[in-house]
């Protein structure tokens, strides 16, 4: 259970807000996320490793041999405000646990 969430940074963050985004009804939290990453330039911070919140719901062969199983991704992304106000930690789950 100690790599349930894998860092890849460790910024010094001011005040982080943090906005977290899923997959729901038009996918408008998915989209907002993803303008704002693109927009203000995002680093990646790190990921939830999947496995441990989501089950394999098929399997794949491909020339047969069975495929590992590919789960949704879940990471998360930091901004730091140059303008000395909450720095943002943004979350994207492709898909809700």
């Amino acid at each position: 259970m100690n790599d349930l969430v894998r860092l890849y940074a460790r910024p010094r963050l001011n005040s982080p807000d943090m906005l977290a985004s899923w997959p729901g009804i038009g996918n408008v939290s998915i989209i907002v996320a993803t303008y704002l990453k693109r927009k203000l330039d995002f680093k990646e911070l790190g990921e939830i490793e999947p496995s441990y919140f989501f089950d394999a719901i098929g399997v794949v062969a491909k020339d047969n041999v069975v495929e590992a199983p590919q789960f949704p991704q879940s990471k998360f992304y930091y901004w730091k405000n140059k303008g000395g106000g909450s720095d943002i930690i943004l979350f994207i789950g492709e898909d809700q646990p």
